[in-house]
């Protein structure tokens, strides 16, 4: 038997009986996602019922189109992403009657095995939408930390909407979008909609960790995960041994493809540490690095080191020539919502790039939060006083809060966010909590929006080996000394793989992926853009924005800038209803 690993768009509409229109409907949906899944497209009517895929082939190409049914055809999965070791689930699940070599029909065979509690033995990143015949209930779910989106609404008549991404459940034509303040205020705030809502308020994101069950009309969704305990007491040469066993493991699977596989190289230690371990997996490796001309330091030589020291196929693309004011058009298509992180600028350009030599690529993300990467922001932990509640702390010291309050209302928008986190979950005080804070609010709601969203607008799909169940789990594990100090970062990763970094990278600062904001804005072709969008009383922005009070920020060419020109030009191409006041 053949196996497939599939990346797709997926989408699925219950009724409250059987609805002629479903079929088209859901057509109509399973386009709106063409970009996810070129290569095939497929949807099947259950009656009350109706799932549909865009599929994006990864291994075995000619065959795994979905949805996929079970033997009696009265149960059946879409799917969106990868169940890493799947085949060695496959062997444990022998009794299950496997009709295809896809990874996707593992979820029906755990399904069937397992009931209810089939999640907890599904590692992998995963979106899925389940129908259930027998039982007439539709069960979703989506991965641990968020690598793989999902989207749900309800018409008027009942009909419930599940997608990959919102355009898609806005061309179901069931949904009429309403623009949350609450969403909009968080957006200002952190350049990013909070990862548990969306920017509409009857449109909403399956969180990570999630899954919902919509059964007769009613929905349920609760978490079906939590991150582990700190345990303490492990010595820095154990936690070195196991993390490296973990890692290597995690780096293998990732690498399962029939198509060619690549590593995203930034010339920073978390990608170094996947080309490294990937090389030794794969002959002729495949890497790929983006440098800036002016702005932020090039990383290209950095990268290029790396790529020397482990002879890939290294491919290098900078920013020259590049249409700023084009691209913050495409990005506002690419992007559902309003998203102020410039570094889905060239995160998107080497995703393209990527896409003409490779279908999958290996990346570095989330390794930042699992293993104390922000020295700025813990470090500032390690001298707090006993009890201080790290986000207090955290907001004191300007971590990415981008208009303070004041700011906010001089906008006209005091749209109260604090009730979106439950800061229960983050009360000791720790370095382990101000990452576990991270891990689930910066991570879903920025750093993998960003990826996801860039690299399928290519048909390139994204794996991060730090985020596999397993390397996680141990991670957040870890007790904070394991992970950093007051002079360094990431301890664990450095005993780890330090000796496999070149010097350059070994010694080198750590440095983010965005932009050169200023030059960016301070060029004609985007002073244009903000005389346009920001100047003008009538576009969109200041239906919810004040005029007078959004001007003093126009030429201030800061981050402040960038989020309001973002948020104008995603208002204009997206009309929705506005929030009373």
């Amino acid at each position: 038997i053949l196996t497939s690993v599939v990346m797709c768009g997926i989408v699925a509409i219950v009724t409250p009986e059987a609805w002629g229109q479903s079929a088209a409907t859901v057509t109509r949906m399973v386009s709106a996602l063409r970009h996810r899944g070129p290569d095939s497209q497929g949807l099947h009517d259950f009656g009350r019922c109706v799932l549909g895929s865009a599929r994006l082939s990864i291994v075995d190409v000619d065959g795994g189109d979905q949805p996929i049914l079970s033997a009696d055809a009265q149960t059946g999965v879409t799917f969106n992403g990868a169940i890493y070791g799947f085949r060695q689930l496959k062997a444990a699940l022998s009794d299950f009657p496997f009709k295809t070599g896809t990874d996707t029909e593992v979820i029906l065979a755990l399904h069937a095995k397992h009931g209810d509690g089939f999640l907890s033995h599904l590692p992998g990143m995963f979106a899925f939408a389940l129908w259930d015949g027998p039982r007439q209930t539709l069960t979703c779910a989506r991965d641990r930390f968020g690598e793989k989106p999902l989207y749900f609404a309800q018409g008027s008549q009942g009909e419930f909407v599940v997608a990959s991404e919102i355009k898609a459940l806005l061309a179901s034509g069931l949904v009429e979008p309403v623009l949350s303040r609450q969403a909009l205020s968080h957006y200002i705030q952190r350049l990013h909609v909070h990862p548990t809502q969306t920017i509409y308020a009857n449109v909403h994101v399956l969180p990570p960790a999630h899954m919902l069950r919509f059964h007769n009309g009613r929905l349920e969704v609760a978490r079906y995960w939590e991150p582990p305990d700190v345990t303490e007491g492990m010595t820095m040469p154990d936690a070195v041994e196991r993390f490296r066993e973990l890692f290597d493991a995690a780096v293998q699977k990732q690498l399962v493809a029939d198509v060619p596989v690549g590593v995203f190289l930034s010339g920073g230690v978390d990608s170094s540490t996947v080309a490294a371990v990937a090389s030794r997996h794969t002959q002729g490796l495949k890497t790929f690095s983006f440098g800036f001309r002016q702005g932020v330091e090039n990383e290209l030589p950095f990268a290029r080191g790396m790529a020397a020291r482990y002879g890939t196929h290294h491919f290098e693309l900078a920013d020259e020539d590049v249409d700023v004011s084009a691209l913050l058009w495409r990005m506002q298509d690419i992007y559902d919502e309003p998203f102020g992180d410039s570094s889905n600028i060239p995160t998107f350009l080497i995703s393209e790039f990527a896409r003409r030599h490779v279908t999958v690529a290996l990346g570095g993300d989330g390794a930042d939060e699992l293993l104390g990467g922000y020295l700025c922001w813990s470090r500032h932990l390690l001298n707090a006083p006993a009890g201080t509640s790290p986000l207090v702390y955290r907001y004191a010291h300007a971590d990415r809060v981008y208009f303070t309050p004041e700011q906010q209302r001089q906008l006209g928008h005091t749209g109260e966010t604090d009730s979106l986190i439950d800061y229960r979950r983050y009360r000791t005080g720790t370095v382990g909590d101000m990452l576990r804070f991270d891990m689930e609010l910066y991570l879903p709601g920025d750093v993998l929006v960003k990826t996801d969203r860039a690299s399928m607008a290519s048909s390139l799909e994204l794996r991060a080996p730090f985020l596999d169940v397993d390397v996680a789990s141990f991670c957040l594990s870890l007790p904070d000394h394991l992970k950093v100090d007051d002079a360094r970062e990431k301890l664990l990763l450095r005993e780890a793989y330090g000796s496999s970094w070149t010097p350059e990278i070994r010694t080198r600062a750590k440095q983010g992926f965005g932009g050169p904001m200023s030059e960016w804005l301070a060029s004609p072709e985007l002073a244009e853009m903000k005389r346009e969008y920001l100047g003008d009383r009538n576009q969109s922005i200041f239906g919810v924005l004040d005029f007078n009070g959004v001007q003093p920020f126009v030429e201030s060419n800061n981050q402040q800038t960038w989020s309001l020109l973002v948020l104008a030009l995603w208002m204009s191409r997206h009309p929705c209803s506005l929030p009373a006041n």
